[in-house]
C-alpha cells in the first residue's frame, strides 16, 4: 500500500500536470487564432475561436487522463471505453 505522503504528491503532480495542460492548450490556440487573424485579416475572431478549441482539446486532455487514472481498487483502467 502507497504510504500518504507519496499519495499526497502524486495527486499534486496530476493536479500541476492538468493546470499545466489548460494553459499549454489555450496557448496554442490564441497562437494559432493569432496566425489564422493575421493571414485572413478576421481580428478578432480566429482568436476566440482558437482559444476556444484549446479549452476544449484542453478539458478532453485532462478527461481523458482522468479516465485512465486509477478506479480506487488497485487496477488501472487501460481504456475508459472498455470499463
Amino acid at each position: 500500500m502507497k504510504s500518504d505522503k507519496r499519495q499526497m504528491l502524486e495527486a499534486l503532480s496530476t493536479a500541476s500536470n492538468m493546470g499545466f495542460t489548460m494553459v499549454v492548450n489555450a496557448a496554442v490556440g490564441l497562437l494559432l487564432g493569432k496566425a489564422i487573424d493575421k493571414w485572413l485579416d478576421t481580428s478578432p475572431w480566429g482568436v476566440a475561436i482558437g482559444v476556444a478549441l484549446g479549452i476544449i482539446a484542453g478539458i478532453r486532455s485532462i478527461y481523458g487522463k482522468v479516465a485512465a487514472m486509477d478506479d480506487g481498487d488497485g487496477k488501472t483502467k487501460k481504456n475508459a471505453r472498455n470499463s
